[in-house]
């Protein structure tokens, strides 16, 4: 099987046409038996054709994509994958931009696309065939693409890679672990000596003859059948490569090129420039009734294949000798023919390849009038290589005054993570701007770019509020509504709130009014709008999105849901199901920040739900993400800190919660409280009262000044109050920690906080240490029904180590209360039983049954004998801290 002349033909030339043969096919066969199957031939060994018809055979369900010159960046090979899957994954073309975008400023930008399409991928179950691998050899990442993204869905999905090169692939480790059978290589392809005697029968081709063509071809299929056909002979095996190609060109110009009529070059020529021949394009550029005329020297000559009604496809060896056929003969008319093509792509909508086109004819007008009219959408639905490479292709003086090629290039920088670059060359944009409406176009992606950086955009945007065009005032109206919701200017985000909305009615445009929907929902829920209206806001965003096929800003919107849920309703169920589905949608569009995102979010859930496997599963998937934002790693400590509270290792949760403290703990004030609190808990649970009770100081200091402006900053504040208790009543303060329990519990609270409060006054009453555990297991029960299983988890070890601490410092066998302690030491150091009454404000018999209770735990006659074993243990010589 391989492009060779079926020699039995006697109608004209038929050098191109296919040949099975069952041996190849078997080859492939047991090959594909694995995981990954390579086929690594140089050119002219029939690897596409083996492929096709391998592919032809099956009965699986099979996605063929072939490279092509546009495909050979990272993302425009991304982007041709996805097209290939565009039947059965419309989504994957749909994204393709927002993964690229997210993973531009990643040292390994192709390890990060894979992840967001191998989403994607997780339950195809075919085979995945890519063909002339080897056209991606000027990219790296193209291969560190494929390579993980194989690793990722080989359990599931078959790959073929049909190449002249392996490129950057990890072939080695690949047949090492067995992913791998054998490589499909020349030997397998080239004609064995049987074969070449049956073709060569065929042909007529005599033995003295037949014996030159196998020393001259060595089996090398495209020289082969060339031989066959061809009354010249290559004399030279060592030049066959390169001289094989020329004779070629030579055997197309005499043998095929000069029987063609003046009708047939001229379509054949226009032809060689399409990405396609597609004959409504070739109707496009005037060549009118030209299938007949193609179907003409189909017939008679098979380098031209029919793909389908009105499509063709060239053999890539006779587009070559068409193009370099014309550009060397007459290159002016074959510029006219590039920009006629170019100007039939246009026609028909195919504006890439139109622009691919008139870069390629170095026509800067036309690149320039397609950058201005649809250079933005082109970047905004993948395609954003096609337009860097057109830009290239501008003088340098339009690089740097035209206000769209100004945009885009920032655009791109932006993209990249680069945002002071981005952010000059959109004030750049701006003031080069030709009209108001192109200004305020190029400030709406300038103010993007500033909100995504948590910096404020009222100064520019303020400017265009009162433009005409309703759709941009509406988007403006939304970013400011934004803006001034996280200022803290509350009545000027209503009005851009409401300004917002009205004007987004009139919009029939989804993907603009889901974003204005997306920034209102934002801006409703930091000013404290009706859960109800910022609720409407989120899910017509989300609803919208979908439809509208952005999936970044579909995930966005769930995961504001899910932020409203909690905040505005103290949902923690909701919570965690708007934050899946945030998930899911920053998965599939292959957003590193939503993704991100959205695995904090359900990790915080997971600290209060309790699901240890859960926590552990995004805690790793976190660490995989290699280019946090700003803060990652220290929330990271936050959640691992949790993690080893839960399994009782508080010296390493304190020491964590030590590294995350350092930064200022959480972003929200009543956030910041709870984790004092919860640190000061692990301190005390490790061993260390003194500093629990200086973070719980300070934490109790501070979440005074705190306001709670909704239903979960407010729970957060009062568990915050209660574990600050917790933390004084288990560290031997337990009169300030039961005027701390009075204060909460005397106010209307949260449910939670009621059980947690009466746990923690329980144990305050309890002077039994070994007994506290018994105490506190009910309401920290109660505390799990309700949801909150992770902190039942944290409380109980704390309780449970800080009382095995304490006993600890008893004599062995003995289980005396921190209360019974103090009496003894302080009748140690010589008061006497009223002076420790005075000054612990007891009464003098209750002073007196502690020392009695004391000295009966110790088995001691008397309180002398008591002090004197206390004495000789070493317990009264440490200090009450």
């Amino acid at each position: 099987m391989t492009r060779l002349a079926d020699v039995a033909l006697s109608n004209g030339p038929a050098f191109f046409t296919p040949t099975m043969r069952p041996r190849v096919l078997q080859r492939i066969d047991a090959a594909a038996s694995r995981a990954i199957t390579l086929i690594i031939a140089p050119a002219g060994y029939g690897k596409s054709v083996a492929l096709s018809h391998w592919l032809q055979s099956q009965s699986r369900v099979c996605v063929q994509f072939t490279v092509q010159v546009d495909h050979c960046t990272l993302l425009g090979f991304a982007r041709g994958l996805s097209e290939a899957f565009s039947s059965g994954l419309p989504e994957l073309i749909s994204t393709v931009s927002s993964a690229h975008q997210s993973s531009a400023s990643s040292p390994e930008p192709g390890k990060e696309m894979a992840v967001w399409m191998a989403t994607h991928l997780k339950g195809f179950n075919g085979v995945i065939a890519i063909d002339d691998f080897h056209r991606c050899s000027d990219d790296l990442e193209v291969s560190r693409f494929v390579a993980h993204m194989i690793s990722q869905t080989k359990s599931c999905a078959r790959w073929i890679i049909a190449t002249r090169s392996s490129l950057d692939l990890p072939v080695a480790t690949w047949l090492a672990y067995g992913d791998v059978d054998s490589i499909v290589d020349e030997s397998d392809l080239a004609f064995r000596d049987d074969e070449v005697c049956e073709l060569a029968s065929r042909a007529g081709v005599s033995e003295k003859r037949l014996e030159s063509i196998m020393r001259a071809t060595a089996g090398w299929p495209v020289a082969l059948g060339f031989a066959l056909r061809s009354s010249q002979l290559i004399p030279d095996s060592a030049s066959i490569a390169t001289a094989t190609r020329e004779m070629l060109f030579q055997y197309l110009a005499e043998q095929v090129y000069d029987d063609l009529t003046v009708s047939e070059r001229a379509i054949l020529h226009l032809a060689s420039y399409l990405p396609a021949i597609d004959t409504s394009v070739l109707e496009a550029a005037g060549c009118e009734n030209c299938e007949p005329i193609l179907e003409t020297v189909r017939k008679r000559a098979t380098f031209l294949a029919l793909e389908r009604p009105g499509l063709y496809s060239f053999h890539e060896l006779f587009r070559d000798f068409l193009c370099r056929q014309l550009e060397v003969t007459d290159p002016r008319r074959a510029r006219e023919l590039q920009l006629e093509a170019a100007k039939a792509l246009e026609r028909i909508g195919n504006v890439v390849a139109a622009l691919r086109l008139y870069a390629a004819a170095h026509s800067g007008e036309d690149v320039l009038r397609l950058l201005r009219s649809r250079g933005f959408d082109l970047v905004d639905h993948s395609h954003s290589d096609t337009v860097e490479a057109a830009i290239r292709r501008l003088p340098e003086n339009v690089r740097r005054s035209d206000a769209t090629v100004l945009g885009l290039r920032a655009q791109r920088e932006a993209d990249a993570g680069r945002f002071d670059r981005a952010q000059v060359l959109f004030e750049k944009a701006v003031h080069n701007a030709p009209e108001p409406l192109s200004a305020a176009t190029f400030s709406i992606r300038l103010a993007i770019s500033v909100l995504n950086q948590g910096r404020p955009l009222a100064e520019i945007l303020e400017p265009f509020m009162h433009t005409q065009c309703t759709s941009v005032r509406a988007e403006i109206l939304g970013l400011l509504s934004a803006d001034y919701a996280l200022r803290g200017h509350p009545d000027e985000a209503a009005v851009a709130i409401n300004e917002a909305e009205l004007l987004s009615r009139n919009l029939e445009d989804d993907a603009i009014t889901a974003k204005i929907a997306l920034r209102i929902a934002v801006a409703g829920m930091n000013i404290g709008l009706p859960i109800s209206r910022v609720r409407n806001s989120a899910l017509t965003a989300a609803e919208l999105a979908e439809s509208a096929g952005l999936i970044v800003v579909a995930g966005r919107a769930f995961a504001v849901l899910a932020t409203a849920c909690l905040f505005l309703e103290n949902d923690l169920t909701e919570y965690i199901h708007y934050g899946r589905k945030a998930l899911d949608c920053a998965m599939q569009s292959g957003d590193r920040f939503s993704l991100e995102t959205a695995l904090f979010m359900l990790a915080c859930a997971e600290t209060q739900a309790g699901g240890e496997a859960e926590l552990r599963e995004l805690i790793d998937r976190l660490a995989e993400i290699r280019h946090p934002t700003s803060g990652r790693d220290r929330v990271l400590h936050l959640l691992r800190a949790t993690l080893f509270a839960w399994g009782g290792d508080m010296e390493n949760a304190d020491r964590l919660m030590d590294l995350f403290g350092s930064g200022g703990y959480s972003y929200y004030d009543f956030d910041q409280a709870a984790d004092r609190a919860v640190h000061a808990m692990y301190s005390l649970a490790a061993g260390s009262p003194s500093k629990a009770r200086s973070i719980s100081t300070e934490g109790a200091r501070r979440l005074k000044a705190v306001r709670p402006a909704h239903a979960y900053a407010k729970s957060q504040a009062e568990i915050a109050d209660v574990l600050f208790a917790l933390v004084h009543v288990l560290s031997e303060r337990k009169s300030s920690g039961r005027r701390a329990l009075t204060r909460v519990l005397a106010r209307p609270c949260h449910i939670a906080t009621g059980i947690l409060g009466k746990t923690v006054q329980s144990i305050a009453q309890v002077d039994d240490v070994s007994a506290w555990e018994q105490v506190a297991a009910l309401g920290l029960r109660e505390l799990e029904e309700h949801g909150l299983s992770g902190l039942a988890k944290s409380v109980r070890w704390c309780i449970k180590l800080t009382a095995a601490r304490i006993l600890e410092r008893s004599p062995a066998g003995c289980a005396l209360t921190a209360s019974e302690l103090a009496v003894m030491r302080a009748l140690d150091l010589g008061q006497s039983t009223k002076e420790v009454a005075a000054a612990t404000g007891r009464s003098f018999y209750t002073v007196r049954t502690l020392v009695q209770r004391a000295t009966a735990k110790l088995g001691c006659s008397g309180r002398q004998q008591a002090l004197a074993l206390l004495r000789r243990r070493g317990f009264l010589s440490e200090s009450d801290a």
